[in-house]
């Protein structure tokens, strides 16, 4: 269910008559992507009640955030890179969105996924577009699933993964370990400390990860239409100057929460989702 621009501003007019779940967003952002965070900014800012954006290695707050009555705009006292979505404590919100400044996020992003999430009797906690989840290589006499198993170190836990990723369309939800906190909703009541991130610059997405499988927290990948959320195809990503080169030593990190809901991973069942 998506519903549209009209349903985007209906979503907002409830929460001002008090109707509706409080709504806040959390984006981090540096210099060299002004342009695509005021973009993002511009398409978000409508959808929220507030929208609190970290300014990272910023000398000064953007005149064009001014115009925006509902932006709070925050220059941190050093950078935090991708962490810094977690900087800031929401304060009386019932859903907080974490998003990038570099995707095209569509007019109703908000009101969907919570339309959704608040009819259901026990929403999971934690949910979002781009998910992952990991699963140890099926054991088998067969050559092949032996020779997988021969073969696997703790280091090559990357070639476990399977990703959901946001751009793909999904037709229903699944069960992951984790999600990018580009496309990520959690509820106002579930909230780390941001000292959990220490140190978790440029990972800050397996930190999370790990975060929610230590509060035993349901994650979960929402279902939607190809090409429902898109990117501005930035060159210089964490993805690509980081993440994407494997760094051995998150492999430890990722073996503290990867495995843990085999038997819960995959899709969810209707009844799952709509109990």
């Amino acid at each position: 269910l998506h519903l549209g621009a009209f349903g985007c501003a209906l979503w907002v007019s409830l929460a001002k008559a008090g109707c509706r779940s409080m709504i806040q967003a959390h984006m981090a952002t540096y210099p060299p992507r002004q342009s695509s965070m005021l973009n993002t900014v511009a398409l978000l800012a409508p959808q929220v009640d507030k929208l609190v954006v970290v300014l990272n290695e910023f000398a000064e707050v953007p005149t064009a955030l001014k115009n925006h009555a509902n932006v709070e705009p925050l220059i941190p006292p050093k950078d935090l890179k991708d962490t810094g979505k977690f900087w800031p404590k929401p304060v009386a919100a019932d859903w907080v969105f974490l998003v990038d400044d570099d995707l095209i996020y569509p007019p109703d992003y908000v009101a969907s996924p919570l339309s959704r999430l608040t009819a259901l009797a026990k929403p999971p906690a934690v949910a979002g577009y781009h998910g992952t989840g990991y699963w140890r290589p099926p054991f088998g006499l067969g050559f092949k699933a032996l020779k997988k198993w021969w073969r696997y170190r703790p280091e090559l836990i990357w070639k476990t993964k399977k990703v959901l990723k946001f751009w793909d369309a999904l037709e229903e939800p699944w069960s992951v370990n984790q999600v990018g906190t580009g496309t990520a909703v959690l509820h106002g009541g579930t909230w780390p400390k941001f000292e959990v991130f220490s140190g978790a610059e440029r990972f800050v997405d397996i930190r999370f990860a790990s975060w929610c499988h230590q509060q035993n927290l349901q994650v979960v990948c929402l279902p939607r239409e190809a090409n429902w959320l898109t990117d501005t195809g930035q060159e210089e990503t964490i993805y690509s100057s980081f993440t994407k080169h494997s760094p051995s030593h998150l492999a430890e990190e990722i073996h503290q929460f990867a495995f843990r809901r085999n038997r819960d991973g995959g899709p969810l069942s209707g009844r799952e989702w709509r109990r």
